[in-house]
């Protein structure tokens, strides 16, 4: 399950490497603050 979730992580920032020439470390560390604030939400609302 995480496995899964961390490939399309890793597929999206790839793909905005590409575009923008952005770092992949760069976009992951944006990104994993979200999930650390997005799934406390969701569980609350299950």
């Amino acid at each position: 399950m995480g496995n899964s979730y961390l490939d399309v992580l890793e597929r999206i920032a790839n793909a905005l490497e590409q575009q923008n020439g952005i770092p992949i470390w760069e976009i992951l560390i944006n990104i994993i603050p979200w999930i650390g604030v997005i799934i406390p939400i969701v569980v609350l609302f299950m």
